[in-house]
């Protein structure tokens, strides 16, 4: 699938006093993240022929050795939670063929952003089921950047990977 431009999308945001993200209604995919002090979008950064970046999820079903993807998958969106005063953009995206359906919950706490997901098995499908779930975000070089995997914040270069690993069995 491929990104529109941000100007012809519909877009669900939610916003606390730090910053501002924009959601694609059809997509779930996140298409803008303004920091307010400094005034930077994070997604607006492009250069052509790419019409702006995504943040999304990637999924690898460690059963049936597949990715599900964001970027090449085929995918339903259903819209649970669409902004308000509490905050938070919540939907349940459905990829083909997955034996499972993908939660999605997006939330501004001043300053932080929380981004979940949850997976659930359909019903029927029995056994145990281990999966990698991927989160991406264009990151712009010279931000400093924090997991709870790594002991102190770092500064990104632009050209070295930045991988959290979380594994919950």
């Amino acid at each position: 699938m491929q990104a529109k431009p941000v100007e012809k999308l519909k877009l669900l945001s939610i916003e606390n006093s730090a910053a501002r993200i924009s959601v694609d209604a059809a997509t779930g995919w996140i298409r803008s993240f303004i920091w307010k002090s400094a005034g930077i979008d994070l997604f607006a950064e492009t250069r052509r022929p790419i019409e702006g970046y995504i943040g999304g999820i990637r999924v690898f079903d460690e059963v049936a050795r597949r990715w599900y993807d964001d970027f090449d998958g085929k995918f339903s969106v259903r819209w649970l939670k669409k902004g308000g005063r509490d905050k938070v953009l919540s939907f349940v995206k459905r990829f083909r063929g997955a034996p499972f359906s993908v939660k999605v919950t997006l939330s501004l706490a001043n300053p932080h952003l929380s981004w979940d997901v949850s997976l659930a098995q359909d019903k029927g499908k029995k056994g145990n089921r281990q999966v990698k779930v991927v989160f991406f975000l264009p990151i712009i070089a010279g931000w400093n950047m924090w997991a709870p995997a790594l002991n102190n914040p770092f500064t990104f270069d632009g050209m070295s990977s930045f991988e959290y690993m979380y594994n919950q069995g």
